[in-house]
């Protein structure tokens, strides 16, 4: 988060392989949004919404939820 902060980032896009509760946190601590991509499972996308991914990127945008 140092390097995204030195860089000025304002959002990460780790593929979902990648993307942990940890990760989120630290993301959101420093100001930078998290966006996972591709993420096509309902049960993964549920999950990641759980952990408060500001985006998610899916083959089937229907199931993202709108909210």
């Amino acid at each position: 988060m140092e390097s995204a902060r030195g860089m000025r980032l304002w959002a990460l896009h780790p593929n979902r392989a990648f993307a942990t509760p940890e990760l989120v946190r630290a993301g959101h601590a420093t100001g930078v949004k998290v966006n996972v991509w591709t993420v096509n499972e309902p049960r993964e996308i549920a999950l990641f919404g759980q952990w408060g991914v500001d985006g998610i990127m899916s083959d089937f945008p229907e199931r993202i939820p709108k909210s």
